[in-house]
């Protein structure tokens, strides 16, 4: 595995940690550096921090605004002060590490709209509104375009926002019987997403079984990956691409469904091969924060 680093939000014991842990190619999990981050928590427990993919910034939600902080959560800067409730309680990180999404609910509270600002606070713009709303995990290279999930009942479509009068359903090739459901992640300088697609019948209010893709959009060439260490499907926790196209993909095996959580982390070769499967250190969540260059 590459050397990676790792955003562990609680031990599995009610006990936050807010740590940066870093893992040496072939060695064990070391904590870098405790992430302050925000003094303020919400009722229901801390704001979700989101790393930035190059694992210098961090971004959350808190009280409607959104903020932005160095690595270790010092020189805190609201980026977004929100005139609307902000829809989603995470921020997502575009791939080139520039850009932050975010949703909020539309005039008269008929949807939700996707933005996309740059994290000095400049350049907010609305990428799109959808009446259905969207997903909480929109994807997006370079900010300009975000892919996101929109769900009609129990049929689920992939589409890009852009900025034009309707979002735009990316055709692609998916696996027969499966439908997209979440967008993990998005690769810096390329057309591929990582998806998670789950069946098509899936309309129970539980977290079904998932099984992942890598997506290129300027094709819709489906690329199924091998799920030979996970038969029984599982949910999406983290994702990301490495420099060179591989993807590592942080799932929980019991799916959320009434028991706690089991982090593993695996890594997946260009082409959907498992290249290696490793459970994650003594945590309940985490999430993955940057590679080695």
């Amino acid at each position: 595995m590459p050397g990676m680093y790792l955003y562990r939000l609680d031990k599995g014991n009610g006990t936050a940690t807010n740590d940066l842990l870093y893992r040496a190619p072939d060695g064990d999990w070391q904590k870098n550096t405790t992430v302050k981050g925000p003094t303020v928590q919400p009722p229901n427990g801390p704001p979700l921090l989101a790393m930035s993919p190059d694992h210098q910034h961090i971004a959350w939600v808190l009280d409607g605004k959104l903020q932005v902080s160095a690595l270790d959560g010092s020189h805190i800067k609201t980026v977004v002060a929100a005139t609307g409730t902000l829809t989603c309680p995470g921020v997502t990180w575009s791939a080139d590490s520039r850009h932050l999404l975010f949703q909020t609910v539309s005039s008269g509270g008929k949807g939700n709209t996707l933005e996309t600002v740059n994290i000095d606070g400049t350049g907010r713009k609305a990428l799109g509104t959808s009446a259905e709303g969207f997903g909480c995990s929109p994807g997006s290279v370079d900010g300009a375009t975000a892919y996101v999930v929109s769900r009609s009942g129990t049929k689920h479509h992939l589409v890009a926002v852009d900025g034009g009068a309707n979002p735009r359903t990316v055709t692609a090739s998916w696996p027969s019987g499966r439908q997209p459901n979440e967008v993990v992640a998005a690769q810096n300088g390329s057309t591929r997403l990582l998806v998670a697609t789950v069946a098509d019948s899936a309309s129970c209010g539980c977290s079904p079984p998932q099984q992942y893709v890598i997506l290129d959009t300027a094709t819709g060439q489906v690329t199924s990956l091998d799920n030979a260490q996970d038969k029984a499907g599982s949910s999406p926790i983290s994702g990301a691409f490495t420099a060179d196209g591989r993807v590592v993909l942080i799932a929980d095996r019991n799916r959320g469904n009434g028991s706690s959580v089991d982090p593993f982390l695996t890594v997946f070769s260009a082409d959907g091969a498992v290249l290696a499967s490793v459970r994650l250190p003594d945590m309940e969540l985490g999430y993955l924060a940057g590679f080695d260059a």
